[in-house]
């Protein structure tokens, strides 16, 4: 991952911890602390290893860095889009 991409994730889970004033449950940032087979993102399916960073959810759900970037810009891009007019 470039700098330039990992500065873009840190700008977009700041944005997220402003606007919902919470942090991700855990983060698992070093393969070898898991034993056993590698984690995987269950939205992309991307294990620990390709990916820099996997967020935990309940029941071990798990989202990589580059599945929030994606759903991010989705949720901005429907709260920039203007609203439908039911004229």
């Amino acid at each position: 991952m470039s700098a330039e991409a990992a500065d873009d994730d840190r700008r977009v889970v700041t944005t997220i911890h402003e606007r919902f004033g919470r942090s991700p449950v855990r983060t698992v940032d070093d393969p070898a602390q898991n034993i056993g087979k590698p984690l995987h993102c269950n939205f992309c399916g991307k294990s620990q290893i390709e990916v820099s960073k996997l967020i935990a959810g309940p029941n071990n759900i798990f989202i990589c860095n580059e599945c929030v970037t994606l759903c991010v810009d989705i949720l901005f891009e429907e709260v920039a889009a203007p609203p439908n007019s039911t004229d």
